[in-house]
């Protein structure tokens, strides 16, 4: 079975982790691996990892996102200005759409499939060439204005067989009932690896890319409240982001008055391990669509305490063993609640919950139930 994938970045982000973890594990199942990667975005960590289990047919194309933003305001000069991106944009997918068809044709796959929702030129190729397309679906779309529309769109997705990262993500695009529809969860890591270590630091984590959505802020505000009865605590903040949100981060740990016990470690490629001794991981971010470091710090063992919301609360449901917030205040509460834990009152609530996220998050139960779903749109 030979399978095209697109993507839309080749920069190490969660989507990419996520299809680089899929990958892995089909290729063992003996799935022929094409990629098609932004001629714009030649990162070289993508095609050295890829190149390491074998994947070497990487090719390259003017990949476009179908998206432009929301009208900020009704000015004359403003509606001009969106026409002028919207022409661009269709010039830049038309000649998106070729570059594809023609790599396409070369490889030959049976199945093509795109590896997020803001690029459509798969769809358009696959159909093209009387191929099944799967669309995986990993971000809510708020933030943007989908071209065509989100209708239209709707029914590319209904067209194609869709999977998507998280139930709500299905009812987001009102996919529920459709037959061509699944929820697959990502693949985090091996069952093999799952391992808990009582030995915690007084120490809370965030590990993400660092950015105003992610609610970093509302963490280093609470933390610095909870600071002032617990000096002995310590935040990290894992992650890199653009230089004027990281000094935005700094100063407002600073104003918090806890810039001391506030560190920023930059881009980190140990965060299991620093999971593994950190007392929690706080994920606060506001609409996470699957929220992979929640799962991930369950899989290693390390107490979440998440935001009540999207894909986070939907993982602390399936899984049970975290607290919740839904304000700053309630994070203070959840911060202290993690601190008076004592060992077996920690373990009797991330032990369970590990064991419910080998079965639902783990790369054998991905790979397992994206391989079924290619046996059954090419009937092999």
């Amino acid at each position: 079975m030979k399978v095209l994938y697109i993507l839309h970045t080749a920069q190490m982000h969660g989507s990419t982790i996520s299809f680089l973890n899929m990958v892995k594990g089909l290729t063992g199942l003996g799935v022929e691996v094409s990629v098609i990667l932004p001629e714009d975005d030649k990162s070289p960590a993508l095609p050295e990892v890829l190149g390491a289990v074998g994947i070497t047919d990487v090719h390259y194309a003017r990949i476009t996102n179908s998206w432009l933003p929301f009208l900020k305001e009704k000015s004359i000069k403003v509606c001009l200005s969106l026409v002028s991106k919207y022409i661009k944009l269709r010039i830049k997918k038309a000649l998106s759409y070729h570059a594809v068809l023609k790599i396409a044709r070369a490889v030959r796959p049976e199945i093509i499939h795109t590896n997020v929702g803001v690029v459509q030129e798969g769809y358009a190729v696959a159909r093209k060439l009387h191929i099944p397309h799967v669309f995986h679906i990993r971000e809510y779309q708020d933030d943007f204005r989908i071209i065509p529309s989100k209708e239209k769109f709707e029914c590319m997705l209904k067209d194609s067989t869709t999977i998507t990262i998280t139930h709500l993500l299905q009812s987001y695009f009102n996919l529920d009932g459709e037959e061509k529809a699944i929820t697959i969860y990502n693949g985090i890591q091996s069952k093999d690896s799952i391992c808990y270590s009582p030995e915690k630091r007084k120490e809370f984590l965030c590990a993400s890319r660092i950015s105003l959505e992610k609610g970093i802020g509302d963490v280093i505000s609470a933390f610095g409240q909870f600071y002032k009865s617990h000096p002995d605590y310590r935040l990290v903040i894992a992650g890199d982001g653009e230089a004027w949100c990281m000094d935005l981060l700094r100063k407002h740990a600073q104003d918090c008055g806890c810039q001391d016990a506030v560190t920023f470690t930059g881009f980190v490629k140990d965060v299991p391990e620093r999971m593994k001794a950190a007392k929690a991981l706080i994920v606060a971010s506001y609409l996470e669509p699957f929220g992979r470091m929640t799962a991930e710090a369950v899989m290693n063992g390390c107490m979440v305490v998440g935001r009540n919301t999207g894909g986070t609360k939907e993982i602390m449901d399936a899984v049970g063993g975290a607290l919740r917030f839904n304000d700053t205040e309630e994070l203070i509460s959840c911060m202290e609640a993690v601190a008076a834990m004592d060992e077996k009152e920690y373990e009797g609530a991330i032990l369970p919950a590990q064991q419910k996220s080998a079965d639902l998050f783990s790369t054998e139960q991905n790979v397992e139930n994206i391989y079924s779903v290619y046996r059954r749109i090419t009937r092999i």
